[in-house]
Formats: C-alpha cells, structure tokens, sequence
C-alpha cells in the first residue's frame, strides 16, 4: 500500500500545478504601456516632507479580456524593487535621485488602489476563469512621484522602474514611467557658518535675584544670513546644550567657569524680540512664491542669564543650529 499511495499522491500534485495556468487571448498581447506625467520638470525644497505628491500621470488600459486561465492562480501588482514607507504612503518604490520615489497605482470608477508591491511579493489567489478590464475606459494605470524624506538631490529620472501585473506565471502588464528631472530648492548661507560672538563683561552685582542683567549693555547681537530660492519654508532649530534651564543655554564646566549663569538667546533686535525656544524646529520665514537669491536674514541678541547662585569665572557656551528648508 505505501508503494501505491506515495506515488499516487506526489502525481495529483503535478497535475495541480499543470491545470493552474493562464495564456492570452486571441488578438491580445503584453501591454506595454508608458504613463506620462503631468510635468517633466520637478522643483522641489531639498528637505520637503516625506510623503509629498509632487506630480502624477496615468494611461489607459486596454479594455476587454485578455486572458483564460485554468485552476487557481496567484497574481501579482508588482514594482521592479523594493517598496519604503515615505510619510504615511505605502508602497513607495524609491528612485535613483535620492528623497524622491514612485507610487503605482490602477484606478477605475471606484478610486485609485496603491496595490504594487515589492517585486515577486504575491498579490493573492483567484481561480476565476477570464481576466479582463473594464469595457468602457474607466480603467488606467498610474504613478505618482513623491518625497522619500531625507535631502532631496537634483537629478534625471533613469526610467528603471516599471509596473507589472502577473497571472498564473504570465505577464500581461508592464508600465514605464516618462522621464522627468528634479531640481531641489534651497538656501545658501551667506554669512559664517560658525558664529563666535564676544559679550561684554558683567558682575554678579548686576543682576537682580534671577533672570538677565538689570543693566541693558551687556548683549550682543548677531544675524544669519541667507540667499533663498523662491517657495521655501525657511526653519532654524538650535539645540539645547543640556541646560536645567528652560530655553537657556548652559556654561561650560570646570576650572575658571562661572557657575550660577548661561546666555538666553532672543529672536530679533533692540526694538522688538522674544526668547527662542531650544530643540525646536521653528518656522522662520516663507519665501516668495517667484524669483532667485531672495534674501533672508534672521537676527538674534544673546544675553547672560542668572539661573541660580553665582560664583565670578568664564563663561563660555556652545552648541549647534540646524536650518531646513521644506
């Protein structure tokens, strides 16, 4: 008996995989489509959002059925690589330029539905006998070029990524993508990168039981300076240095170093400014919808602040500034 079932069983399951197929109809061949974007030319801020739409573009299907298939099979909506997550999107397949990839879909009169997968990734199984689309063409395939996160870069789209749509171990679909370039939008610091800035001397007699000194001459002020491409979200975070303090930066610490004191910093000038706040990405400025070289200029005043008792020594305070440009 064991001789009898143990063929018997590994031949049904020959016959399984034979009868599960799918071949073209008559007149119907490999779609090949190419899907056109609404705008070769792409300008984008080299730190936008993760998630960002920036163009999209659609063609056709071919309507009618195009295949016959037997027993079930499984299809596949899949992307030449690997997908990310960018911003909340799903099956996002990231292109050659980097911060920038491509998001497949197929729409008919129901909405668009974001089902291209990583290559070789089985979309499900079906045993339905014909496959075809919609006759009276309401169906399209389509992409949308969107932001990956990261710093976006210039570049030229090198056309390697496509769609494709496979029953039963045949293609039937394949879609390309036009070509489009990308230009990313950004800021260029005119003033020094590194800032070193001297404040006058001050006495402990010169502050009052907490807070800045009770004299106004002993701040300095200084400006960031920059020269902007037109659309950008200008934003500066500076980092806190690990100060108790709230939004006060923190002296250093051993020998000679005043304790009992750090520097506040304050956005603006003499006539109008408020504290900056530490560790946070801030919006700064918003640059004109058109033009080159539009100019930005962030002033600041730092100015000592008592954070508790004080003992006479150095101060000397560091840390970073971070700009983005969305």
């Amino acid at each position: 008996m064991m001789k009898i079932l143990i063929p018997f069983a590994f031949g049904f399951g020959l016959i399984l995989n034979a009868n599960a197929s799918c071949s073209f109809n008559s007149g119907y061949y490999l779609q090949e489509r190419n899907i056109v974007l609404s705008t070769s030319t792409i300008s984008v801020p080299i730190n936008a959002a993760a998630g960002t739409v920036l163009t999209t573009g659609e063609v056709a299907a071919s309507p009618g059925a195009f295949a016959t298939c037997t027993g079930t099979n499984s299809y596949l909506y899949n992307g030449t690589g690997t997908t990310v997550t960018a911003g909340g999107l799903n099956n996002v397949f990231p292109t050659n330029i980097a911060g920038i990839g491509i998001r497949f879909y197929r729409r008919d009169n129901s909405g668009k539905y974001y089902v291209f997968t990583s290559q070789s990734t089985i979309t499900g199984q079906d045993s339905s006998p014909s496959w075809n689309w919609y006759n009276n063409g309401n169906y399209y395939w389509g992409a949308d070029v969107v932001t990956t996160g990261g710093t976006v870069q210039n570049g030229t789209f090198d056309r390697s990524l496509m769609s494709t749509f496979t029953v039963g171990g045949t293609k039937f679909v394949q879609n390309t993508v036009s070509a489009f370039t990308v230009t990313a939008r950004a800021c260029t610091q005119t003033s020094a990168a590194t800032i070193n800035l001297a404040l006058p001397p001050v006495a402990k007699t010169d502050f009052g039981q907490n807070g800045i000194p009770l004299v106004s001459d002993k701040s300095n002020n200084f400006n960031i300076i920059l020269s902007c491409d037109y659309g950008i979200n200008v934003n500066l975070s500076i980092a806190n240095n690990g100060g108790a303090t709230s939004n006060i930066l923190s002296n250093s610490v051993g020998t000679n170093m005043a304790t009992g004191v750090g520097i506040q910093l304050l956005k603006g000038t003499s006539e109008s400014s408020s504290v900056f706040p530490l560790g946070v990405k801030t919006l700064i400025s918003t640059t004109a919808s058109s033009g080159a070289g539009l100019g930005v200029t962030i002033p600041f005043i730092a100015q000592y602040y008592k954070t508790g008792v004080m003992t006479a020594g150095l101060v000397n305070v560091s840390t970073t500034y971070t700009l983005t440009y969305e």
